[in-house]
């Protein structure tokens, strides 16, 4: 059956789409800001995705029905809505990242300049990134041009899909891409809930960043039923359908969280109550009413610029004066995003919007050239020439980060081995008979150069114990905890044995050395830190709250209760396990310093025009944190001191008295990469004490 043609059935302005778009805005730049009522704003992009795909089917529609639908005039309306306001975003950003970001940060802005431009920024940070709501990301200037990436690309498929999919008429053309878009669905709500899952090809952040095409795609399927059905309905309808929607999205906006699934099935609330304000917010009704106000409508207007403005502005400001932004402070940068986006909308949007100003070839010229203008200047970033050069370098720091340190570093081993689920490989002293066992999280990853030059000296192999895997499931470093997401829990309970088993395998080694982040991964309920970011209050920074209750105890049966007696029993199990097998140094918690060293030393520098030469905060602080921790661990080292020695760091970092400090910069030399690894001068305190302890052990062996 094909499509005869039509009149076209031209799109009429709807004022409360515009009123919707600033529904939508609003809350994803407030959550973005740090407000905590707004903990699910971030659902407005999910909004933006289904009236895109509304607008855009709407559109495609009526030119086909009409016959006067052409891919590449398609294409460069795109092109003049998107490119010009992005581009201009796109180079202001340039030089506030090379006058704002740390050497280390340069890479991953000039990546993400790169993918920005070609809109593949979804792929990227699916990759690169730990999640959407790691600290890190409040730090990225363009994260947030993800959504447009995906916007892009939906672009692009859905137009060259209609087009194959048009000649064999509307009923197979919905039925198709209503299946396509299931799909996405599908695969969404296995990455988001079912992480692990045979089925889960994507994962949680492919998942978040890639497979959300079912958003848009219920624009689309909205967009079909208004076209040809055209339901006539009564006012009472209209009206109790138009409030439900609004309802489930205002719902969505101040009751979920970071912790809710999205996208998964949680993600249908605010994007079929999207479809329904579409469907039934007809003139007259309260929804129409509230969203046609007129200053809805007008940020509605700016909504696209807003977005793009938004997250430089406040990556930006964090990484100058702020770690996390005041509120009053906050409110001030808000409104600056609504002026910087009525300037860009009024003065760039625009011109280019219209054809009688900005003819075709320009715009494509523009394109073109913008196009190899940032990808050329995004290379440039990722070099060691940009990092040389940066204006922000610091003599007593050349990191700005645990990453870049460990990357430019490299891995302390060459060969690997993986038998049975376990992965393992060797440095040190390769050629001696004495052999130590080393297990841990990225603690130990920080120090193991330094542990290699020791052990080398000292003619000790060591064999690191990298990770432990159950199929696609790897073992959290302290086995009897676990970060529980749907299915994984299964496999993980199978941890325990496999640690044991792998353990085993070198049961004639001299000592096994266990290091680890330990409070965040030993906690409870009730705890320290529980729902905390670190306060540093002498430092007067704080770090962006982390989700340390993703964390639990388990045992052999599986996921226990978040108790202390079950925090204290998983702590226990783990030294069990080991002691028996091994003598064990356990390295109790390095302290950590509740901000980023660098941006602290360089925010210094940035007023003072000198750098630190000494920085410390109150040994008060590493005991408050680590409390229950260091008890239990004091606890058990105390009832078996022949298997388990303490490697203690207080000491090590820490002046002994009550009312002493710590040191994070000694003598212009930092001791910290960031808010808790060491850098190499720690690094070196951290094994000196490790050392020592392992000397003891080996000369009371029999």
């Amino acid at each position: 059956m094909r499509i005869k043609k039509k009149n076209k059935k031209t799109m009429k302005h709807r004022p409360e789409i515009d009123g919707l778009r600033a529904l939508a805005v609003i809350p994803v730049i407030l959550f973005h800001a740090g407000f905590e009522r707004f903990s699910g704003g971030f659902v407005g992009v999910d909004v933006f995705f289904v009236i895109s795909g509304y607008l855009i089917a709407t559109l495609i529609i009526s030119e086909m029905t009409a016959s006067e639908f052409r891919l590449l005039t398609f294409y460069e309306r795109r092109a003049r809505r998107l490119l010009p306001a992005l581009f201009f975003v796109l180079a202001v950003c340039m030089p506030l990242a090379w006058l704002t970001l740390v050497p280390a940060n340069l890479k991953s802005f000039g990546e993400s300049l790169m993918a920005s431009a070609t809109f593949l920024s979804n792929f990227l940070y699916s990759f690169v990134l730990g999640g959407y709501f790691d600290n890190s990301s409040e730090f990225r200037p363009l994260i947030h041009t993800w959504s447009l990436s995906l916007e892009e690309q939906f672009y692009i498929v859905f137009s060259l899909t209609m087009v194959a999919l048009w000649r064999f008429g509307i009923k197979w053309t919905v039925i198709i891409l209503a299946i396509g878009f299931g799909l996405t669905l599908s695969f969404s709500v296995i990455g988001s809930q079912f992480y692990g899952h045979p089925l889960d090809w994507l994962g949680s952040q492919g998942a978040f960043y890639i497979a959300r095409a079912w958003e848009p795609g219920l624009g689309v399927l909205t967009a079909f039923y208004l076209f040809y059905k055209d339901p006539v309905r009564s006012k009472a309808a209209n009206q109790t359908l138009s409030f439900l929607g609004l309802a489930s999205v205002v719902f969505s906006i101040f009751f979920f969280d970071q912790a809710t699934p999205v996208p998964g099935l949680p993600a249908l609330i605010p994007t079929v109550g999207t479809c329904l304000i579409i469907i039934a917010a007809m003139q007259g009704t309260f929804v129409h009413r509230i969203l046609s106000l007129p200053i809805l409508v007008g940020i509605g207007l700016i909504s696209y610029s807003a977005y793009l403005w938004h997250q430089p502005l406040l990556a930006f400001a964090r990484h100058r004066w702020f770690d996390v932004i005041p509120s009053e402070i906050a409110i001030i940068f808000c409104l600056c995003i609504f002026g910087l986006a009525y300037v860009s909308w009024r003065f760039v949007e625009l011109p280019f919007r219209d054809r009688n100003q900005i003819g075709s070839r320009v715009i494509w010229r523009s394109s073109l050239i913008g196009l190899a203008f940032f990808l050329s200047t995004g290379f440039l970033f990722t070099t060691d020439f940009a990092k040389s050069h940066s204006p922000n370098s610091l003599t007593t720091m050349k990191h700005g980060g645990f990453v870049s340190w460990h990357s430019e570093m490299g891995h302390v081993c060459d060969e690997w081995q993986t038998e049975s689920g376990a992965t393992w490989c060797t440095f040190g002293d390769l050629n001696s008979d004495r052999n130590v066992v080393v297990y841990g999280d990225s603690h130990l990853f920080s120090i193991q150069h330094s542990l290699r030059a020791a052990f080398k000296a000292a003619g000790l192999k060591a064999t690191w114990l990298a990770h432990l895997d159950v199929g696609r499931s790897r073992c959290d470093s302290t086995i009897f905890t676990a970060q529980e997401i749907g299915m994984k829990a299964e496999k993980l309970k199978q941890c325990p044995d496999l640690f044991r088993s792998a353990l085993a395998r070198f049961k004639d080694a001299e000592a096994f050395i266990l290091l680890n982040r330990w409070s965040i991964k030993y906690f409870y309920s009730d705890g320290p830190i529980d729902t905390l970011g670190f306060f540093n209050q002498h430092l007067g920074c704080e770090e962006i709250h982390m989700p340390f209750k993703e964390r639990t105890p388990l045992d052999s049966t599986g996921v226990l209760k978040q108790t202390t007696e079950n925090m204290e029993k998983a702590i226990f199990n783990l030294l069990d396990t080991s002691s028996a097998i091994l003598p064990t140094l356990l390295v109790y918690p390095i302290p950590e310093i509740g901000c980023d060293p660098y941006r602290y030393n360089l925010r210094h520098k940035w007023a003072t025009g000198a750098e630190l030469e000494t920085l410390s905060f109150p040994v008060a602080e590493y005991d408050q944190r680590n409390m229950f921790v260091i008890d239990n661990f004091d606890e058990y080292v105390a009832d078996h001191s022949e298997r388990i020695k303490p490697v203690r760091l207080r000491n090590a970092f820490c002046h002994t008295d009550d009312d002493g400090m710590c040191s994070i910069i000694a003598d212009s030399k930092s001791l910290y990469v960031d808010d808790d690894h060491v850098y190499q001068h720690g690094a070196d305190l951290i094994v000196e004490e490790i050392m020592k302890v392992l000397t003891q052990t080996a000369s009371t062996r029999p």
